[in-house]
């Protein structure tokens, strides 16, 4: 009986020695570990809009044809508002066959082309104006539209130091709580997060008014959201 005891007190003091391990450390110290958190939001300087064209047809290569003309309609767009070619870029290009399922066996009845570009914006205020220069040109198709900052790698780093402070004032707080102080920083490790304010609007896309005429597309910017997350390991005494 008194060896069966001891067996089990043994294996109760060996599940405890990680967890007293993590309290104590090498160097007989207790540690506390928390997590940093820091956001700020900025006004945008970048834009990217994404818009395109898919066409069906029964035979394939007058699919993609139709498709072509419409792109290359929207490039002589872009060019005269001065978008630089660089900054235009093809971002998807499909062609599919469409099936009959009404049968025993599906049926091929035709062919679904489509291309999408991709226009990288260094003022956004040519935003609407792109993508109507792309709706005119006869797209049917806008993915989407994002915002970023051209400064976001320089506020990332202002949003990291205030985790890593946010982080050192919450390990303080709870020292300060067990009764203790803290005796310097262990380890500190970086959780990248960072997040931009997007617009999406996708399927066709008609932009005539309720009086018939065409009106210009506004878009509202917003704002970037930049976050920062940080975990640390103090020591304390």
């Amino acid at each position: 009986m008194m060896k069966k005891i001891i067996a089990i007190m043994t294996a109760a003091l060996l599940m405890l020695m990680p967890a007293l391990c993590l309290a104590q450390g090498d160097d007989d110290h207790g540690k506390i570990e928390v997590s940093g958190y820091a956001s700020m939001s900025i006004v945008p300087d970048l834009a990217e809009v994404t818009f395109g064209v898919e066409m069906t047809d029964k035979d394939a290569a007058q699919a993609q044809s139709r498709v072509n003309e419409v792109i290359s309609a929207a490039t002589e767009a872009l060019a005269a508002l001065d978008i630089p070619a660089e900054k235009i870029r093809t971002s998807s290009l499909n062609l599919y066959r469409e099936y009959d399922y009404s049968g025993d066996s599906p049926v091929v009845v035709g062919f679904t082309a489509s291309t999408s570009l991709t226009v990288s914006l260094d003022d956004i205020s040519l935003t609407g104006p792109v993508i109507d220069a792309g709706l005119s040109a006869g797209a049917n198709t806008l993915s989407g539209v994002s915002f970023a900052s051209s400064r976001q790698a320089e506020y990332y780093d202002q949003a990291l130091a205030a985790a890593m402070t946010n982080a050192q004032h919450k390990a303080e707080v709870l020292a300060q709580a067990a009764g203790c102080e803290l005796a310097g920083l262990c380890s500190v490790s970086e959780s990248y997060s960072s997040s931009m304010y997007v617009t999406y609007a996708e399927g066709a896309y008609d932009k005539v008014n309720a009086s018939g005429y065409n009106a210009p597309t506004q878009v509202s910017a917003g704002e970037v959201e930049i976050t920062a997350n940080v975990s640390a390991v103090f020591d304390i005494k």
